[in-house]
Parts: structure tokens; C-alpha cells; sequence
């Protein structure tokens, strides 16, 4: 009797994505699945058991390749694509009173050798800055199907004390052999060489942020097409060292910006890459007020979370009456501003595209009947989806 189980692979995964569709990015609910029947238990201890890994600190770790190591005579190496690495004590700290609840590089580099054959996405949060054994970095290197780097700094402290904190963080704090901050990041970009995306977002150079720009910059990563970044304040960051990480990303598509930052540190950044971006994402309505006088030849996409009624005004400046806009996404905020769209101004827009959360679908739009119909009259889809949704639609 043929059943579900002598679909392909491939069929079978479009299943279980469809069936962990709306449960988040760990997706427990599938690990259930093996209760339902014995005959599913090896697809789903392959496949799904530990497709999402992550590790907070060394014992738990340390237990887990233990385990997998004690499975190893009777089951395959399981697929973890997906590997996440929180607070990684990256060098000997005499103040650190509970080291057990911190990972270490050796767990970094036991789990990137078990899974290296099936790692698409690394995540690496460091405890206090970014450095990494240059044996560590080339262990990374040869993940020959990573795609995805998350890079951050671990911190529950307010931006003032973090940087203060930081002011006592310089290179000869760093152990000896281990490169810089700065110097981490570049050998790191080199190393994976498949790299598509790059996320920054909680990335702050500590001991050598005046050394991003003539260091990265003179090098070219150009599988990388999509990076994730946060603008912080000033004085907690230097526009010198985005401009390295910029200069250094010259087929850049994608670009996700959070921060509140609106001055002249945001527009030399996108003034570099304006050519070749498709899609933007914005967080703060604030950020953009200072590109909307540069012309995007390739836009595509353009995303916002928090806006106001004079977007209405944005949407016919430059940036958007020059470029080719065919998708307009927008959070809807609490108070649902008053929006009125210039279509003479988006003659290519096909779709409008509203997050929202699940439980506010019944009154989102409440006051947007006029937009809808515009949209109707003017050719252009509307569509609603849940904002957790809307960074990757």
C-alpha cells in the first residue's frame, strides 16, 4: 500500500513547511511529529528533530554532542540548517562568576564540524566583542552550504553604559593571536565565500572601529546581496565604518536598516550602493527622510514598519517617482495614519502590501475603504499578511 511516506524527499519537506508554516522560525511542533507514528520517526529525527539549533550555554551544549555522538552507530548525522550561538565567551574574563552559562569557541567549533554538511544559517552572538581562533574561522570556511552570517554582541545594558564599558576595550585587550574585531569580520567574510546574506544588526566594533573602513574596503565580497543593519546614535556609532562595510558589498540587492538615525551618516551609505539596490527596508520613517532625493534605478521593493501621513508626501519624491516600484509594504501602526497614495508617481506599483498582527485582521484597514478602491481602479493588489511576514514577503 502506498502511503505518504514514499513521496520524495523533497515533496515531504513542502509538507512539513506547509504544516510548521505559521509556528516561527524554531518550529517545536514538528518534533512532535514522531509521536504520531514509529514509521515517521527517522524522517523526522533526519529532517526536522534538529533542522533549528540553539545554544546558550557550555553544559548544554557539551550534553547535546554527547548524545549524538552516542546515536552515531545506529543513526545518521542529523540536518541542522539553522545554528545559533548565544553569548560565545570569546576571550578569558577574570570577572565572568558563571562561565557554564556562556558558550565557549569549543563548542562553536565541535558544532560547526557535526553539522557542517548541512549549516545554511550561523548566527554568532559574542559576549563582549568579536574575535575568534583563526583556526575557528576557517572551520567556518568550509561549511560548504552557508549562506546566511549573523553577527552580534550580547548586551541587556542601556546604549550609554554599553559604551562606556566599551571605553576600556582596546586591541591589547585582545588575546594574543587573536585577531581584532575588525580583523574578525574581514577574515570571516573571506573565509565563506557563498555567502548571500550578511545581519550587522548587533554588530559594534569595540577596539578598532576606525580601522572598518581601510580595512574592508579594500576588499570586494560579491556573493553577498542582502545586508542587515542597525544605525545606532551618534556617539554610539561612526559613519566611517558603515562606509567600509558598504564599499566592500558592490552587488548589494537588499538592505535592512533599523535605527532612528536621519542625518548625514545614512545618505553617503546608501549613495553608494543606490544602483544596484532592489528592495529597502526601513524600520523609522526618520531614516528615509534624508534619501528621498536620490534616485534608485533598480528598486523594486520598498518595506517601512512605522510611518505617519506624510509618507503620502514621500512617495512622490525622487527616490520613489524614479525608480521602478512594483511592491509597497507598510506596517500598520496602532493609529492606522491617513494614507492617500500618488499613483501618477508609481506607475509600475502592482501590489500594496499591509502587516498586521493575526488578532487585529478584523479592524485592520477599518478606515481605508477609499485606498482600496483606488487601488482597485489603478490596477494594484492589496494584500494583508501577518507583520511577523512582512520582512521576508
Amino acid at each position: 500500500m502506498v502511503t505518504v511516506l514514499d513521496l520524495p524527499e523533497k515533496v515531504l519537506e513542502l509538507v512539513f513547511d506547509n504544516l510548521a508554516a505559521d509556528i516561527g522560525a524554531f518550529r517545536s511542533q514538528a518534533t512532535c511529529l514522531r509521536l504520531v507514528c514509529s514509521k515517521w520517526e527517522p524522517f523526522v529525527y533526519n529532517r526536522y528533530l534538529y533542522r533549528v539549533m540553539a545554544f546558550r550555554s557550555f553544559d548544554r551544549a557539551i550534553s547535546f554532542i554527547r548524545q549524538i555522538d552516542q546515536n552515531s552507530q545506529s543513526r545518521p548525522v542529523p540536518i541542522c540548517r539553522y545554528l545559533y550561538i548565544y553569548r560565545l565567551d570569546t576571550i578569558d574574563d577574570s570577572t565572568n562568576f558563571m562561565p557554564d552559562r556562556k558558550t565557549k569557541v569549543e563548542n562553536l567549533d565541535a558544532l560547526v564540524e557535526l553539522f557542517s554538511d548541512s549549516i545554511e544559517m550561523l548566527s554568532i552572538e559574542v559576549d563582549k566583542f568579536l574575535t575568534l581562533p583563526r583556526a575557528t574561522i576557517e572551520r567556518i570556511g568550509r561549511i560548504k552550504n552557508l549562506r546566511h552570517l549573523t553577527i552580534g554582541i550580547y548586551s541587556k545594558a542601556a546604549p550609554s553604559k554599553i559604551l562606556h564599558s566599551r571605553q576600556n576595550l582596546r586591541v591589547d585587550s585582545v588575546p594574543l593571536g587573536l585577531p581584532t574585531d575588525t580583523e574578525c569580520l574581514h577574515e570571516l567574510l573571506a573565509a565563506a565565500q557563498g555567502l548571500v546574506t550578511l545581519s550587522l544588526e548587533d554588530f559594534r566594533p569595540v577596539c578598532s572601529p576606525e580601522t572598518i573602513r581601510p580595512t574592508l574596503s579594500n576588499h570586494k565580497f560579491s556573493s553577498i546581496t542582502r545586508l542587515d543593519l542597525e544605525i545606532p546614535p551618534k556617539p554610539y556609532t561612526n559613519g566611517d565604518e558603515m562606509i567600509g562595510i558598504f564599499h566592500a558589498l558592490p552587488n548589494l540587492k537588499k538592505l535592512k536598516i533599523r535605527g532612528l538615525e536621519n542625518g548625514q551618516s545614512v545618505l553617503p551609505l546608501f549613495e553608494i550602493v543606490r544602483e544596484t539596490l532592489e528592495e529597502i527596508y526601513i524600520y523609522h520613517q526618520e531614516v528615509l527622510m534624508s534619501i528621498l532625493g536620490l534616485e534608485f534605478p533598480n528598486l523594486r521593493v520598498f518595506k517601512i514598519g512605522d510611518w505617519t501621513t506624510s509618507l503620502s508626501q514621500c512617495l512622490r519624491r525622487p527616490m520613489f517617482s524614479k525608480s521602478p516600484l512594483e511592491v509597497l509594504a507598510l506596517m500598520i501602526p496602532f493609529d492606522e495614519p491617513f494614507l492617500v497614495l500618488p499613483f501618477e508617481s508609481l506607475p509600475c506599483l502592482k501590489k500594496l502590501v499591509f502587516g498586521s498582527s493575526p488578532m487585529s485582521y478584523k479592524n485592520a484597514l477599518r478606515d481605508s475603504r477609499d485606498l482600496l478602491k483606488s487601488c482597485t481602479e489603478n490596477g494594484v493588489k492589496v494584500v494583508l499578511i501577518s507583520s511577523q511576514k512582512i520582512a521576508d514577503y
